[in-house]
């Protein structure tokens, strides 16, 4: 620190090196500092990390009759379900008769595809609703991206989607974006076999929810994360709006190639007959 402090270079050397190796390379890169000024605190100076660049927030939700819900019985969920999806296109039917037509009973709704081919067929045909199965646990990347996909297209175009959750205690619905709390009987211990809708989506900072409407209780509507949604969709299914694929991307036009204009020939004249002459 004394060499330093004398701005003496040689004796700095010195200490560093025993002797004077590399002397006049260090008294060279010295003079060039003391040149460069307060220019050399600039290139010293801590680089500022940029910002991380955050997607904007996209959050799409449909509208339902809240009065409608909760279920009339413990068993009713799917047709209260389908009763939800009918409300979001303003489609009035009754829980009772909606239990008639999809063939509930007080065992339950055995099979999505009921729901679909009973009910959402004959009020929705122009939806095409399709069931997917979903036998696999867990679900594979394919299938969550999948979902997702088909999610997206309907609420894009004013339909729910069906579902169809087995939640075991240790992995009860878990309330995200907002939202605070699930129904209670979620809470009981047990497996629930349950049919809810999904009324809308969401994304925001790289994450991606699901809105859910519960027709077993309050609250009826909260988030889920898309993963835990497709996990509990396992190994049963949901239905969706097929009629509303994603269209292709565009097609550039095909280029195709101007011929250069064919040069039309004139017409070759035709000289008359030569008369021949009779001999003399």
């Amino acid at each position: 620190n004394e060499a330093s402090d004398a701005r003496d270079v040689e004796r700095a050397t010195r200490y560093i090196n025993g002797g004077l190796n590399g002397l006049s390379d260090r008294r060279s890169r010295y003079n060039k500092a003391l040149s460069m000024g307060d220019q050399l605190l600039g290139l010293l100076a801590p680089v500022e990390a940029k910002p991380k660049e955050e997607r904007p927030a996209v959050e799409k939700v449909l509208n339902w009759d809240k009065n409608i819900t909760s279920q009339e019985f413990y068993w009713s969920c799917g047709p209260a379900t389908t009763q939800i999806l009918l409300s979001i296109r303003g489609i009035a039917v009754s829980e009772s008769e909606l239990v008639r037509v999809v063939g509930a009973t007080v065992n339950g709704t055995d099979a999505i595809s009921q729901i679909e081919l009973r009910a959402l067929d004959r009020y929705c045909p122009e939806a095409q609703y399709t069931t997917v199965w979903l036998p696999n646990d867990p679900p594979t990347r394919e299938q969550v991206e999948t979902f997702w996909k088909h999610l997206k297209v309907t609420i894009d175009n004013g339909y729910g989607v069906a579902q169809n959750w087995v939640a075991p205690p240790s992995n009860t619905p878990r309330p995200v974006h907002g939202s605070t709390d699930i129904p209670g009987f979620y809470k009981r211990g047990s497996t629930i076999f349950h049919y809810i809708a999904a009324t809308g989506y969401a994304e925001e900072n790289g994450q991606r929810f699901v809105r859910i409407g519960d027709p077993g209780g309050r609250p009826n509507e909260y988030w889920v994360s898309l993963e835990q949604n497709v996990g509990l969709l396992t190994p049963k299914g949901y239905v969706w709006a097929a009629a509303f694929k994603e269209q292709p991307a565009a097609q550039p036009p095909v280029q195709v190639p101007v011929q250069a204009p064919v040069q039309v020939q004139p017409p070759v004249q035709v000289q008359p007959p030569v008369q021949v002459q009779p001999p003399v």
